[in-house]
């Protein structure tokens, strides 16, 4: 009776004992995961709002090129630069050499806008101009800036020059 009934029978056992460790630690996870996920959605909802709207403000949900472009004239204006043209060179191919990622099909989480500004004004009003960039609360990289003599038939000083600055802005979308 033992090798026919109770023998396979404690071979069922012990399979079903492993089963249940393997359900009972797949549990303890999940459990894990949802304290890790409680803890880290009280951490964002007691984020203050004004600290909410600066990190969009940083990196905007989608890029409005009115608003970014009345930053930019908010920026440029104090400096004494005065704005000649603005293009707008559209969305930019993203580099993804620069991220890490693990599907090499899976979409970048931002957007890169890219712009062309040419300015008018001295070199010192450029400085101040980039250091107002810099510490703005837009995310821009200034990937180049061209440095040229004013055009002939504006009245301006020897000391005056047209510098084009091509921008990178960031959104999400």
């Amino acid at each position: 009776m033992y090798f026919y009934f109770i023998r396979p029978a404690i071979s069922d056992v012990k399979g079903l004992m492993a089963e249940k460790a393997q359900y009972t630690m797949v549990l303890e996870k999940s459990q894990e995961l949802t304290a890790k996920r409680d803890e880290i959605l009280t951490k964002y909802n007691s984020i203050p709002e004004d600290e909410i709207e600066k990190i969009n403000k940083i990196i905007p949900e989608t890029y409005e090129s009115e608003i970014f472009l009345n930053t930019i004239n908010n920026l440029a204006s104090p400096s004494g630069m005065k704005i000649k043209n603005i293009k707008d060179n559209g969305v930019a191919p993203t580099d993804r050499s620069a991220v890490v990622v693990t599907d090499s099909t899976q979409e970048l989480p931002y957007k890169i806008n890219m712009m062309t500004i040419t300015l008018n004004g001295g070199y010192a009003q450029l400085l101040k101009f980039l250091n107002d960039l810099e510490t703005s609360l837009h995310l821009v990289d200034v990937k180049s800036v061209t440095l040229r003599s004013a055009s002939k038939d504006s009245k301006s000083s020897l000391d005056t020059y047209d510098f084009e600055v091509n921008l990178a802005a960031y959104s999400l979308k």
